[in-house]
This record gives C-alpha cells, sequence and structure tokens, in this order.
C-alpha cells in the first residue's frame, strides 16, 4: 500500500504561524538534533513526492529548509487554514499529508498509522484528538475532494480546520495519545526539552 500511497501525497508543514503565546518562532525550536520544520518535513517526507513548508509572506526561512520548499500563504489572516487552502490550490490534483510544526512527540509511527489508514474515498483522514471527540485538523490527510467543502467552509465564516473536518466527510481514527501533544508555551517547550 505505501507505493499506492506515495505516488499521490504531498506533505505540508504547517510553520508559518505567529507564535505569539510560544514568545518565539516555533518553525525553529529544537527538541532533538534538528530544528522542528526541518525535523516534521524529513518525518513526512518517507510518504511524500514532495514535501513543502507553510509559511506567511515576509516570514524567513526556517533553519534547514531549503527556499524552494518554502509555500508562501495566499490566503492571509485564517491561520492555519491559510495554509492549507494554499496547499489545496497548490497542487489540486494532489491528496495533502498536513502536519503542524509544533508536534514534538510526533513520529513515525504515528505518521505510519494514519497513512496506512488512508481513506481516498472520504474527503479526509484525521485521528481524534486526546478527548476522543473531534478530529485532529494539524496531522490528517486532506483529499482533493475537500476544497470545496473548505471554500463553502471559509465563505460561512469557518476559519478553523477542525470545523471544516467535522462538517464533512471525514475518515476518523482512534487517538494516537501524546503524539500529537502540541506545544505552544515556553512551559511546554521546557517540558519536552528536559524529557528529550
Amino acid at each position: 500500500m505505501t507505493e499506492n500511497v506515495k505516488t499521490s501525497v504531498k506533505g505540508l508543514v504547517l510553520s508559518g504561524g505567529r507564535s505569539s503565546r510560544m514568545g518565539m518562532d516555533k518553525a525553529d525550536i529544537r527538541y532533538g538534533l534538528l530544528p522542528q520544520t526541518r525535523r516534521v518535513m524529513d518525518l513526512l517526507s518517507p510518504w511524500c513526492d514532495e514535501v513543502l513548508a507553510s509559511r506567511a509572506p515576509g516570514q524567513s526561512v526556517p533553519e534547514g529548509v531549503p527556499e524552494s520548499a518554502i509555500l508562501r500563504d495566499r490566503f492571509l489572516d485564517f491561520g492555519p487554514l491559510g495554509g492549507i487552502l494554499t496547499a489545496l490550490c497548490h497542487d489540486r490534483e494532489a491528496t495533502w499529508l498536513v502536519v503542524a510544526c509544533d508536534l514534538p512527540l510526533l513520529d513515525a509511527r504515528t505518521l505510519a498509522i494514519l497513512m496506512n489508514a488512508r481513506n481516498p474515498q472520504a474527503a479526509a483522514t484525521a485521528f481524534l484528538d486526546a478527548s476522543g471527540e473531534f478530529p485532529e485538523p494539524l496531522c490528517a490527510l486532506w483529499e482533493p475532494s475537500i476544497r470545496a467543502d473548505a471554500f463553502l467552509g471559509l465563505a460561512r465564516g469557518k476559519t478553523c480546520p477542525r470545523k471544516i473536518l467535522m462538517n464533512t466527510r471525514t475518515h476518523l481514527l482512534p487517538s494516537p495519545g501524546q503524539s500529537l501533544f502540541n506545544a505552544n508555551t515556553p512551559q511546554e517547550r521546557a517540558g519536552i526539552q528536559e524529557a528529550a
């Protein structure tokens, strides 16, 4: 199944946020040897034909990432959804493996579970979040068919990627637990770095 999936999937690392709660650019934080955006891109690359990093216009290129791998947001002030919509329009035929750069515990095993459970007939394949109630949109497969749903949601004022997945045909998987922990504050960053 890996070869079949690999031929039709591109990766998008969401790394264009303002990082206001963290107080520094989350794209360049190191939890191990590599800056986080580069680490996530490397995790995605075995599954994808191409991996790009989403950045807002004017943001610097993250450490360890070539300029040619940057996809500048075309839909501004919509948070992560802006980067996702940009990718869905950049290559309208590709399925996008979308992952946020601020998941320091994400591992290859979690991505393998997601990729092997992919349902191309659904609009998306996603894990449930830690609560087990809602889809986790920032480690998910977004199929080409979701583009219309995403723009319809945006027209209705829905800028949250989770709400887009909640209102479309999303194939849901059980929560993988701590591997999708989202580090947003200096305290959370320090806790992960101390444990590493």
